[in-house]
Order: structure tokens, then sequence, then C-alpha cells
């Protein structure tokens, strides 16, 4: 099976699969993110409680942490959450949203990252530089930088031992060995809320349904790039809408033809 049928494949599995993905996540993307898991044929669940975590992590499978809107109580649920993947086995994704804008954000991906293990990092090019030591800056939960996201992504694989991702014009992932670029897309993506939040959400349904690290993270960019790219766009509202609908006609009709749009890097990244 070549890249390009290995991704399709993994996409398809989502709808044959019907994976339950649990979601820790802000309340400012927890419905676009459930709408994006059901438009796909993944079963969302959207959990506040930290008694309810363990369970929910072990009928799971896949657990997707989001810190977008991090209160004491999200980060003991995050926490009983990361404990019970960890027993489990559990795979899980770490948006890092925010991450240098506060004390209270870094510290607790820190910390998340210090304890626990995680299978994807994905985060906007700041934040994974940050993450990764690289310089970048931070304003609210959006962000600016100057060190090149191919770099970031490729040093904080290589630091944590786990797949990073860092989404921007162009898209990279790495697994600290190579680094794979993903273009496409459209940038009505930067006039819409939880975009990122809605691709992580993306990426946890492909990994609990296929199991593969790298191609669901590939998969997921790509299905978003997509689905962007078809998406009406009079205006942000209707966009948002729109890209949904083009999901879930994605989930009907495969990736299709993915030429240009994935490219393998030719050299190591410094």
């Amino acid at each position: 099976m070549n890249v390009p049928e290995k991704l399709r494949h993994c996409w398809e599995t989502v709808g044959q699969i019907r994976p339950l993905v649990y979601h820790v996540t802000n309340f400012v993307a927890a419905s676009f993110q459930a709408d994006i898991c059901l438009a796909l044929g993944a079963s969302p669940v959207m959990s506040p409680s930290e008694k309810e975590a363990p369970e929910l992590v072990r009928v799971a499978d896949s657990v997707l942490i989001n810190i977008g809107t991090p209160t004491e109580s999200s980060i003991k649920t995050i926490h009983a959450a990361m404990r019970t993947a960890g027993v489990t086995g559990k795979p899980v994704v770490l948006d890092p949203v925010g991450y240098g804008s506060t004390e209270k954000r870094t510290s607790l991906v820190d910390d998340i990252m210090r304890r626990y293990a995680v299978s994807i990092i994905k985060g906007n090019a700041s934040e994974i530089a940050l993450m990764a030591g690289c310089q970048g800056t931070t304003r609210g939960v959006d962000a600016t930088g100057t060190c090149r996201a191919d770099t970031a992504a490729f040093k904080l694989a290589q630091k944590y031992g786990t797949i990073a991702i860092a989404t921007g014009r162009t898209n990279y992932v790495s697994d600290g060995n190579r680094v794979f670029e993903i273009h496409g897309g459209s940038d009505m993506m930067e006039r819409i809320t939880a975009g990122g939040c809605g691709v992580g959400s993306i990426i946890a349904a492909i990994l609990g349904s296929s199991g593969d690290v790298l191609a669901s993270a590939i998969a997921g960019l790509l299905a978003m790039d997509i689905a962007a790219e078809k998406a009406l766009e009079a205006g942000p509202g209707s966009f948002k809408v729109s890209l949904i609908d083009h999901l879930y006609g994605l989930s009907r009709t495969g990736l299709g033809d993915l030429e240009g749009r994935l490219s393998l890097q030719d050299r190591i990244v410094g």
C-alpha cells in the first residue's frame, strides 16, 4: 500500500469503525468539534467531569485534550483523563492552545508532557516553536513567530518521541526523523473560531479508528484542507457551516486525488 492509499484507507476507517472520541476541550470550540465528529461518522463525547474521566477514557477509542479554556476544574479533569489513558494505552491528541501566552497554560502543558505519554501534539507554528524551545511569540491564543515551523515540528517530535504538527499556511508533520509538508486549505480558516480545534477532533477520530499515529495526523490535515477549499466563502458564517457539510461529503466519497498535496522534505531541518 503506497502513501496516498494508506492515507485514504485511514480516513475511510472512521466511517467503518465509528470511533468514540472523548474530548476534554474548551467551551468555545466544543459544539463545533462535536459537529465535525458526527459529520465524519465518529461519536463524540464531551464531558468536563473529573469523576467521569476515567470511565470515559476506558470506553473511548481515542482522547483529545484541548487546553483552550483552562480552569481549576478542567485541569483536574485533564489529569484524571491522562492518568487513565496511560494505564489503558489509549491514544491521546494534545492541543496546547495558547501555550506561552500565560504561565498557567505553559505550566499545564509542560506538566502534561513531563508526566504522561502523548501520541500527537497539534498546535500552531508558534505554540510548537515555543514547546520545542525555538523562538516565537503568542498574542492571546493566536500566535506569530520567527522560528521555522518545519524545524519546530522536527525538534518537538524528537524532544518528546511523539508526532508533532505545526499548522499554518503550510502544515508540517514530523515523527522526529522526517518532516512532511501538507499543502492546501483556505485563508477563510483564519476568520472562524475553533478551526484548529476542529482539526484536532478530525485527527483524534482517525487515530481512534485506524491506530496509525503518523497517517492519522497527515490524513486529518488533508481532510480539513480539502473541505476548506470546497466550502462556500460568502463569509465566515456560511463558510463554517459549509465546512461541516464538505467534511461529511468527504466521509462519503473519500479523500480523492492527493497529488501535489503532500511532500516529504529531502533534507534535515535545522
